[in-house]
C-alpha cells in the first residue's frame, strides 16, 4: 500500500482515534506536522478528500468522513479563512454549495502531504518492510470496522476508495 493510502486510512479514522491520540506522546509531533499550516487533522481529511474527488458538498463530506454537520461548517469556515478551499454554488442545484480546493490550497496540500509522508517514514522507520505492511493491513482491517470504514470499499492495489 502506498503512503497516501496509509495516511488516508489514518486520517479518515481520526474521529475514532482522537481521545487516544490526545493521550499519547505523539500528539505534539502530529500537531507540529500539520500545525505550520494552522489546520486540524479533520481539516486535513477534508483536503485529502477534495484533492481526490475535486469538489463535494458539505453534506457529502459529512457522510464520507463521519463528521457532524455542525462541526463541518466550522472546519470548512477555517479552510476558507486560510484560503485553502472555497464554497461556490452548485450550477445543477442553486440551493447547494460545493467546496473545492483553491490554488493556494493545492500548493499547501502538496506541502502538507510531503510533511505527513516524511513523518510517516520516520514513525515507521523502526519496523522492517514486512512489519510495516502487516501494520498497515491490521490498521486497514480495524478501520473497516468503523462507521467510516463500512461506508468505503478499499482497493489494496491502488489509492482509490469507493463510497458505498
Amino acid at each position: 500500500m502506498t503512503a497516501l493510502l496509509t495516511t488516508t486510512v489514518a486520517v479518515s479514522s481520526v474521529t475514532n482515534l482522537k481521545r487516544f491520540w490526545n493521550r499519547t506522546e505523539s500528539a505534539p509531533l502530529q500537531w507540529r506536522t500539520l500545525g505550520g499550516w494552522r489546520i486540524r487533522p479533520q481539516q486535513f481529511a477534508i483536503l485529502v478528500t477534495l484533492n481526490r474527488i475535486g469538489e463535494a458538498s458539505q453534506q457529502e463530506l459529512c457522510q464520507a468522513l463521519g463528521i457532524d454537520s455542525g462541526n463541518m461548517v466550522e472546519l470548512v469556515d477555517g479552510l476558507e479563512t486560510l484560503g485553502y478551499a472555497e464554497r461556490r454554488r452548485d450550477p445543477r442545484d442553486r440551493r447547494r454549495y460545493l467546496l473545492e480546493l483553491t490554488e493556494p490550497g493545492r500548493a499547501a496540500f502538496a506541502a502538507m502531504t510531503e510533511a505527513v509522508d516524511d513523518y510517516t517514514v520516520r514513525f515507521l522507520e523502526p519496523l522492517g518492510q514486512a512489519e510495516q505492511a502487516a501494520l498497515v493491513a491490521a490498521l486497514a482491517k480495524l478501520f473497516a470496522t468503523t462507521p467510516e470504514g463500512r461506508r468505503m470499499t478499499w482497493r489494496p492495489d491502488s489509492d482509490r476508495t469507493v463510497q458505498r
